[in-house]
């Protein structure tokens, strides 16, 4: 079951002004379903603390019907309890494993509508070499990089790992964009699954890094990654980016660049980028459902 499903994650964040609940299924012995929700004035969200939510099976193959059978109970679950919306994200189709089509039609079914879709970016390190699948630009920016005299270094002392996340927190401030998670948070995160730290410097000079959680026994996914980009003629996150797919092809099939969109609104400049580098876009879809409004 990957990170975001399972009970020690969403667990981490019951105090952050949600209820958290565990909903479950079991059609029969070697078939049943779960999703983590967080409860808050009356709205039952899944995910409330992590990139996507939806059900899970504990085993598998699990039939199309029981994720109907889901879908329906949590409906009825929520109109019981007298909440007034669900709404759900599924995994992006590049996880194979979440079924996410038939996860879309069961929720269709009970009633469920969709409020939008986002785009996910991820790169499948089964399919040969990094260099193999960029795009004529990206290849010209690598070039570059790797003439820079750039170094990559797997960050593992807390000192190294604050200077990841420091340089991450400024090309945030530099884009005027949030970092939600703390240093804590990250450290409490890293108590359930491995959690990785990577720089890239110049001349000692840190210009790039990244944070990867590790999601499951074939998936990593980067949950941070920039540059300062007072160094973009260095083109420092090509580089980076070769190095983690180098760094998790042995061991892994997927390394999820995460999304590049936000409420479904794309980011053009984000999502080409990653493109040139060689990622495949999937959906990743949110459904809603007003209880009240909801056939009984």
């Amino acid at each position: 079951m990957p990170l975001f499903l399972r009970s020690q994650y969403n667990n981490l964040y019951a105090n952050d002004g949600f209820d958290v609940y565990q909903f479950s299924v079991d059609s029969s012995a070697q078939d049943g379903l779960t999703a983590f929700f967080g409860i808050k004035d009356s709205v039952m969200s899944s995910p409330f603390s992590a990139p996507y939510g939806g059900f899970w099976p504990s085993n598998e193959p699990v039939e199309p019907s029981t994720y109907t059978e889901m879908a329906a109970a949590l409906v009825n679950h929520a109109r019981k309890a007298h909440l007034s919306r669900i709404q759900i994200t599924l995994p992006p189709e590049c996880y194979t494993s979440a079924n996410t089509a038939i996860q879309a039609a069961a929720l269709v079914g009970a009633g469920f509508t969709v409020e939008f879709v986002d785009t996910n970016h991820s790169l499948r390190l089964s399919d040969g070499g990094f260099e193999k699948a960029l795009h004529r630009g990206a290849r010209r920016s690598l070039q570059q990089a790797t003439s820079a005299g750039l170094t990559f270094v797997h960050a593992q002392t807390d000192g190294e790992q604050g200077r990841a996340y420091d340089v991450i927190r400024k090309n945030r401030q530099q884009k005027g964009r949030p970092l939600k998670l703390s240093r804590e948070s990250l450290k409490k995160v890293a108590k359930i699954t491995d959690v990785d730290y990577f720089l890239v410097t110049q001349s000692s000079i840190d210009v790039a890094g990244a944070i990867v959680y590790k999601i499951s026994s074939s998936v990593v996914q980067v949950i941070y990654w920039g540059n300062d980009v007072s160094y973009n003629s260095l083109h420092s996150i090509h580089f980076l980016a070769m190095h983690l797919f180098g760094f998790y092809q042995e061991n892994y099939a997927l390394l999820d660049i995460g999304p590049s969109s936000s409420l479904g609104v794309i980011d053009g400049g984000l999502a080409k980028f990653k493109e040139s580098i060689g990622c495949q876009a999937t959906e990743k879809p949110t459904f809603t459902i007003d209880i009240e409004s909801a056939a009984s």
